[in-house]
């Protein structure tokens, strides 16, 4: 499903709303120095033509395929990465992820390579800009565009589930909103610390990553989106993404995050706490109805076997909420 732009918004505005493409720390590329690779042609193929990410351990570049044409997004690690064995596992892992999967709501890559001292891998590249590039441009989201853009999401997080990976990083930097004409689309990024819990796809990867199961623990994902769980280094299941979804939601309606995280410590203990304010009460003039309300909260909720069980039946709700609103 596209998502049409809310009524009374062209379709130019709305472009003009996801440009320019942010880096993955939301930071405008423009703030800092070209990257020196920029003109360089990779495995004498892709030339690095436009930096349109930047992260703690790669940049991604727009790039075009010297022997067809094809323009395509390239993720290369920094300089500094490609002696470091682990962080090079994680970017093939990541690849060999995304390459296996077709949804219209996961990014899809296509091959990854290791050579000349540089590992990066190939994927396809979206028009538009991260869902935390609109937040800083627009602070809050009405209610119907937020939930149909995070039910669009969790179809995306219901794949990666059953295809046996936990994103473990979902958060408004990694959600991007495709724009094409008068439609936007929504697709998942960033697999980068993804946890790979089962089945073949588990097997494949692991040629990658030593132990794909647990050697990603050192990364819990963003602490402002984490579950309880995650934060604290425990076990943590599928239900971690279902928390940062429901944490993305209500930033995107109430224009700030639930907990103050001004450090680690007082950011677990709130957590730990129980329930953070419901979006209606923190935000009454937004008319912010209950059953939203009662959906974030859910996803939200401390103790997993709490939550919705699944991403579907996060998307069903907010579908269900929608339809009534609607009707």
């Amino acid at each position: 499903m596209s998502l049409r732009p809310p009524p009374g918004t062209s379709s130019e505005a709305t472009s003009q709303k996801c440009q320019p493409v942010a880096t993955a720390r939301g930071k405008d590329r423009h703030d800092r120095k070209p990257d020196p690779r920029l003109g360089q042609i990779l495995s004498g193929r892709y030339l690095l033509e436009e930096e349109i990410g930047h992260g703690g351990v790669a940049t991604v570049f727009a790039s075009t395929n010297q022997e067809n044409g094809q323009r395509v997004a390239v993720k290369l690690l920094h300089e500094w990465c490609n002696g470091d064995q682990e962080i090079i596992r994680r970017l093939l892992a990541e690849a060999e992820a995304t390459r296996g999967l077709n949804h219209p709501n996961l990014v899809r890559s296509s091959e990854a390579h290791c050579s000349d001292g540089m590992a990066y891998y190939v994927m396809e590249l979206l028009e538009g800009c991260d869902l935390a590039v609109l937040l800083h441009r627009e602070r809050r989201i009405e209610v119907e565009r937020a939930a149909r853009i995070i039910s669009e999401a969790a179809k995306g997080v219901a794949e990666l589930h059953r295809n046996g990976i936990i994103h473990r990083d979902i958060k408004p930097a990694n959600i991007f909103i495709v724009v094409n004409g008068q439609e936007e689309s929504i697709k998942i990024i960033d697999l980068g610390i993804s946890k790979f819990c089962s089945g073949q796809r588990k097997r494949r990867v692991s040629e990658n990553s030593r132990n794909a199961e647990g050697n990603f623990e050192k990364g819990y994902g963003t602490m402002a989106y984490a579950a309880p769980e995650q934060i604290m280094g425990m076990a943590h299941s599928h239900l971690a993404d279902i928390y940062s979804l429901g944490v993305t939601l209500y930033e995107m309606i109430c224009g700030s995050l639930p907990f103050s995280y001004k450090n680690i410590g007082k950011t677990i203990l709130e957590k730990k706490s129980g329930a953070p304010e419901a979006p209606g009460k923190r935000c009454p003039e937004l008319r912010i109805p209950e059953a939203m309300d009662a959906i974030i909260l859910r996803a939200m909720a401390n103790r997993p076997e709490d939550r919705f069980q699944s991403a579907e039946e996060l998307r069903d709700a907010l579908t269900e909420m929608l339809e009534r609103a609607s009707g």
